[in-house]
């Protein structure tokens, strides 16, 4: 391997790293939540992607993304503003020889002179730019990117949205926080940058026909990707409320994101409060976005595709055949249905939708197996409406009902503690009970449970996660609680200084009968050696005392 020594020091870098003004030195931004991560994203990219093509990744981008389009294209160019990301990207392509790796700030794109077939930039481009030089507004790094797209080419843009899920349930505001990755010139109202769908429609307007899809459910794990968003049927809007609600980013959103969204999908205003956009321009729509489709990441790692088809929606998952899921419009899902049970304290509700949902599996099982369409029986991977449950995506493989009934309620704990849901049980119970518990509810053993299900107990679990007025209405409900303890506690004070002031005089009294009694002991000892030394109790000694050695003396 050829390396170079780097001008400022530090890592040596491979041959086909390129180095230009603006390059950061201290700082990767592989390390803070890079494009290009989730299955549905780089099933996006594989669709675009074509052999012989020259493209061009810029930005920052999953090192996963980047060494799958090696071998694919014939020529790969990596635009990056991060020396060590540089370095790291290069290593992993040398075996490459049609790789190269350009490690600069975003105004050397200004100075790009090769076109591309197809220009990737995933993430938002406020992450090319980078502080080391000269600031630029989002509109002037966007024309950079812009003009490596060769006539013909296509351009796959990625867009975060201001007003998207993501912020209105944040604990944090980017414009406050004082974390690296969360500061940004280009980021604090930059009045270029597009903020609508129509104004993003018009920024990539001549390059041809422009199709955007939306991304859920957070900007940084965009694990669900919608094309069509202002044409979804019923039913596909109803699916796509249950996949973001399911989404595992939502667990570790650190607000509790599922009424907002709820609401959002009631109103039917869910699209329009995505993360963020996916951009998809060239000379000629893709067949396979030009209508509506969904795609989600399921539990195995692979895409769901979700299609409308006369009224029902389609399901295709690689590996698997194709199937009709019967999503209602009116279906909710089922880890919704059961958090508002725990969050009104209905035991009995609870019990009996758990009840129910046993009795279901239970019923679709043969011989005490589960089929694999159904046996992700995840409580957010599954959807209830008047016709009853329905799964959304598969399984890999089948699996028994009892252990497939178990995850399901393992997975309702852990809903309940990631999202910091109120619950029925007291607030001490640990998540091995609150399991043990559930499957009390629908039959099973409480000895019975299986191992694995739940983190260890000596795993860090973290806090509860709240948004800002769950956060107030915890302080609302511990003040509460700590004024009725503090009234209880003035009670027991004044309960104590009675018996306080009880016991002191009890003390006091007995302490007086004891100086009378010591008094009076003293005065009848004084009168007794009065007594003892007075005429007549000597004469009366001296007579009565030989007497009685006499009459001691005359005894037998």
């Amino acid at each position: 391997m050829t390396t170079t020594a780097l001008p400022a020091g530090g890592t040596s870098r491979p041959h086909n790293v390129q180095l230009g003004p603006g390059a950061m030195q201290n700082w990767s931004d592989l390390e803070h939540h890079p494009a290009g991560g989730s299955a549905a994203q780089r099933a996006l990219v594989q669709e675009l992607v074509q052999p012989g093509h020259r493209v061009a990744v810029v930005g920052p981008h999953s090192l996963d993304l980047i060494t799958g389009l090696a071998p694919q294209v014939s020529h790969l160019s990596v635009i990056t503003r991060s020396i060590p990301d540089a370095v790291t990207i290069g290593n992993a392509l040398l075996e490459h020889e049609s790789v190269e790796v350009q490690c600069a700030s975003a105004a050397t794109l200004l100075q790009q002179p090769e076109p591309y077939d197809l220009v990737v930039a995933l993430d938002d481009v406020t992450r090319i730019w980078s502080p080391e030089s000269e600031p630029m507004t989002w509109a002037q790094v966007y024309d950079g990117v812009r003009r490596l797209v060769a006539p013909g080419g296509r351009l796959l843009l990625g867009v975060e949205n201001e007003l998207g899920l993501q912020r209105i349930t944040s604990l944090h505001s980017r414009y406050t926080s004082d974390h690296d990755e969360d500061w940004s010139v280009t980021t604090t109202f930059d009045a270029s940058r597009p903020r609508s769908l129509q104004a993003l429609t018009e920024v990539a307007a001549d390059l041809g026909s422009v199709q955007v899809l939306g991304a859920l459910p957070t900007w940084q794990e965009q694990t669900v990707l919608v094309s069509g968003i202002d044409h979804l049927s019923p039913e596909l809007t109803t699916l796509l409320g249950a996949l973001t609600l399911g989404s595992p980013a939502y667990r570790r959103v650190g607000a509790d994101p599922s009424r907002m969204t709820r609401a959002a999908v009631l109103s039917g205003r869910l699209p329009q409060l995505c993360s963020g956009w996916v951009l998809i321009a060239g000379p000629t729509p893709v067949d396979a976005y030009d209508g509506a489709c969904i795609l989600a990441d399921d539990a195995a790692g692979r895409v769901a595709t979700y299609t409308d088809a006369d009224g029902r929606v389609l399901r295709r998952v690689p590996g698997a055949p194709d199937a009709v899921v019967p999503v209602s419009a009116r279906a909710e899902s089922l880890s919704g249905v059961a958090l508002d049970a725990c969050a009104a304290q209905d035991v009995a509700g609870l019990r009996a939708l758990l009840v129910r949902y046993r009795g279901w599996l239970v019923g679709r099982a043969t011989d005490g197996v589960l089929p694999r369409d159904v046996a992700d029986t995840r409580v957010d991977n599954v959807v209830l409406d008047e016709d009853g449950f329905q799964v959304l995506a598969p399984a890999e493989d089948d699996r028994p009902v009892d252990d497939a009934t178990w995850a399901a309620l393992a997975d309702l704990v852990l809903v309940i503690r990631a999202r910091g849901s109120r619950h029925p049980w007291p607030a001490a119970t640990d998540d091995t009970t609150m399991l043990a518990t559930l499957g009390a509810m629908v039959g099973l053993p409480a000895d019975d449970v299986p191992e694995g299900l739940l983190p260890a107990a000596d795993e860090p679990a973290g806090l509860p996660a709240h948004d800002v007025s769950g956060l107030l209405a915890v302080v609302e409900r511990l003040t509460e609680t700590n004024q009725a303890l503090a009234s209880r506690s003035r009670w027991f004070e004044e309960r104590l200084n009675v018996r306080e002031r009880e016991m002191r005089a009890r003390a006091e009294r007995h302490r007086k009968e004891l100086e009378l009694a010591v008094k009076q002991q003293r005065i009848l000892q004084d009168s007794a050696e009065d007594l003892r030394r007075s005429i007549t109790y000597r004469a009366g000694a001296a007579i009565i005392n030989p007497i009685r050695k006499f009459g001691g003396n005359l005894r037998p």
